[in-house]
């Protein structure tokens, strides 16, 4: 790092090989604020340097430290640390202010999305720089104010997805099994978490072999067992981090993250396989001729937008109906 000279002997003590004037003018806290009239309180802080991933503050939790970002990004989590972040805080800003000035307990995760440089201030500093500091109060107040105005966006959002959701449901009716609307949703945030954290994600477009024909053949009555029993099956060899859901008809949609294409491939030939395999179907005595399915596989690709993906899951179920059905293909 090159180092800027400064004008006073004492904050240079403090800040070598640690910190710049730049760096510390980056701050909103110190806009406007003379950081030699503050130099006694700046030399009261200290540096800290978190690894990515790691944790800096987590809910409910005791917190009596401000973290001022000198370099780096950190993500806010609202629920736990698999939900998508709330917002991503870069230089510049800061982390835990509400907790230090309210006394409450966090209410959020706060994980260092890269390396990070903080400077760190305690309770005690920060409001004595406030009683000393016009600036700086002023500075506090309008970080507040963003953090209050986010909040109600937050609030806001989540109040209409609420009715979203209760407008278009989750669950599928007939299968028991999540909706369309519902694994899009699921979907599209696995893409962007594992676009960010680099995770390996497959996704499975699965039809039911000559449904059509046995629909017309058998009726709606007998289709509609065929459809429930495979979304049984196919639930029951999914773990709970592998979103599945009936995509249309006879379509079904499952989306696994953290696998590569050797094993992608295992899982679509073990889900072929379990509906082989499955006990035969009878509606009213009668038994039923036994489904089977076609299963196209896409792992995504960097840049690749969710479309794309299921477009390419879509092309693949098309080549294993072609190759003969009740099998899977790229």
């Amino acid at each position: 790092m090159e180092f800027l000279p400064f004008d006073d002997e004492a904050m240079t003590a403090l800040f070598l090989d640690k910190i710049t004037r730049e760096d510390m003018e980056r701050i909103r806290l110190f806009r406007y604020v003379s950081l030699d009239s503050i130099m006694g309180l700046l030399e009261a802080c200290s540096i800290r340097t978190l690894q990515e991933g790691e944790i800096l503050l987590q809910p409910s939790r005791s917190n009596t430290d401000l973290f001022l970002i000198l370099s780096g990004k950190v993500r806010i989590h609202l629920e736990s640390m698999d939900s998508d972040p709330l917002t991503i805080l870069g230089v510049g800003e800061s982390i835990g202010e509400m907790s230090v000035l309210d006394g409450k307990l966090t209410s959020a995760f706060a994980v260092a999305d890269e390396i990070c440089q903080l400077l760190v201030m305690d309770e005690d500093i920060l409001w004595s720089l406030v009683h000393s500091s016009h600036a700086a109060a002023c500075n506090l107040l309008a970080i507040l104010t963003c953090r209050l105005r986010n909040t109600d966006r937050v609030l806001t959002k989540s109040n209409h997805l609420d009715e979203v959701y209760q407008l278009y449901g989750t669950v599928d009716a007939l299968t028991g099994i999540h909706n369309r609307h519902w694994i899009d949703d699921a979907l599209d945030r696995l893409c962007r978490r594992c676009d960010v954290g680099e995770i390996p994600l497959t996704v499975f477009m699965i039809d039911i072999d000559h449904f059509k024909l046995f629909n017309d053949h058998y009726g709606h009555l007998c289709g509609d067992r065929i459809l429930h029993s495979v979304a049984r099956i196919l639930a029951d060899h999914v773990r709970p981090s592998e979103p599945l859901g009936r995509y249309g008809g006879d379509e079904f949609l499952i989306v696994v993250p953290h696998v590569d294409e050797s094993e992608a491939d295992w899982i679509g030939q073990r889900l072929c396989q379990s509906i082989r395999e499955a006990p035969s179907i009878s509606v009213e005595g009668r038994d039923l001729p036994h489904p089977t399915i076609s299963v196209g596989l896409a792992t995504k690709k960097a840049g690749q937008t969710t479309r794309e993906l299921l477009d390419a899951a879509d092309q693949a179920l098309y080549r294993a109906k072609n190759k003969g059905r009740d099998q899977f293909s790229r």
